[in-house]
């Protein structure tokens, strides 16, 4: 997606002389920067969850081992 938004304007520019309704670009452009933003959103919602979720794992592995070891058991 980082390729397609770096490169959009001349993707854009590529296509331009070939279209001759100019509302269908700017169309274009706007689903491209929709798109880059919905899985930029998307990204970072799946991050924050996965790291959240897996810092509780370990938290309670840890207690978890400590504990064992304080009481002797293996």
């Amino acid at each position: 997606m980082l390729f397609v938004l770096l490169f959009s304007n001349t993707f854009i520019d590529f296509f331009e002389s070939y279209i001759e309704n100019e509302n269908s670009l700017e169309k274009v452009k706007a689903n491209i920067w929709i798109n880059v933003l919905l899985w930029l959103i998307a990204l970072v919602m799946h991050g924050l969850f996965v790291f959240k979720f897996k810092m509780n794992v370990i938290d309670d592995w840890e207690e978890n081992k400590v504990a064992e070891f304080m009481n002797g058991k293996e």
